[in-house]
């Protein structure tokens, strides 16, 4: 059963500071590793655990896309991104705060942190069929055995209690963590996506969101000058007619058909092909 618990910080001794509200490239590794032994320690929750995990998840790229369409560093499904009130997986600051507090929640739902990472991994469903005897996808089980360091077994009953392993036992994890996180100099972060509008030009589109996005940076150098510094729309869309994926539109935005029209005919004069598109 779920309680309230899950929404109200766990470790009342620590504060969260404030920096950093976001995570930069130049200091990518610093800045991830200070936010989770922080958010960690708030909401009482192991951060090699939380450090092992996303390292699992994407290998801390914040640009990551599973083929099921999870996205961002710590590989949100969109329907779980809404409910836990994700507004851009691609964020990496917003993501992991997201991420902690949702394994919070999952710890305190299943009693540990094994089952909360069997629940992350395959879907809560799956982590309570297990709690009553049910199996678990051979892939779940590697990942809890990577992520704790012991078989998903030994964590089936919900009072289950062990160590977790640590990411280096000769470092504090403050040391540890950033030589667990790729190097800075070759993380980029996502393009944030422009805030959606009624309406849009599609520009490009592409299964892979960073392909999109480098598609319509390459081709918005020929836009006339007072839209090339507008920044791309990413809708996620789907076409069924080209399978089930996911696919990533990136679009200029507009208030108005009207609007969208103008500016499509302005890159037309310029022999740039666009399609004016309703956002949905």
């Amino acid at each position: 059963m779920t309680t309230r618990a899950d929404a109200r910080p766990v470790n009342r001794g620590v504060k969260p500071v404030e920096a950093p509200l976001a995570i930069a490239e130049a200091t990518f590794a610093r800045d991830v590793c200070r936010l989770i032994e922080n958010r960690s320690g708030w909401r009482g929750i192991n951060p090699h655990f939380i450090a092992r995990l996303i390292n699992a998840e994407s290998r801390f790229s914040p640009n990551a896309v599973s083929p099921a369409g999870a996205e961002g560093i710590a590989q949100f499904i969109p329907g779980t991104a809404k409910r836990r009130g994700l507004k851009n997986p691609y964020d990496p600051a917003a993501a992991l705060t997201a991420s902690i507090d949702f394994l919070a929640h999952l710890k305190v739902r299943f009693g540990n942190l094994g089952l909360a990472a069997v629940a992350y991994n395959a879907g809560e469903g799956s982590a309570s069929r297990f709690i009553a005897g049910g199996g678990i996808p051979l892939e779940t089980e590697n990942y809890v055995f990577s992520i704790t360091g012991r078989a998903a077994e030994e964590w089936r009953k919900p009072d289950a209690r062990h160590a977790i392993a640590l990411i280096d036992a000769r470092k504090s994890f403050s040391d540890a963590c950033p030589d667990l996180v790729r190097k800075p100099g070759r993380i980029r972060l996502a393009t944030r996506s422009a805030a959606h509008q009624p309406w849009g030009v599609l520009i490009s589109e592409s299964f892979s969101r960073n392909t999109a996005v480098r598609t319509f940076n390459r081709i918005k150098r020929n836009f006339p000058a007072d839209l090339r510094e507008k920044p791309p729309m990413i809708v996620p869309v789907r076409n069924l007619s080209m399978g089930a994926r996911r696919r990533y539109s990136a679009r200029i935005g507009a208030a108005s058909r009207k609007q969208a029209i103008k500016i499509c005919t302005s890159l037309r004069a310029r022999s740039l092909v666009c399609i004016v598109r309703r956002t949905r």
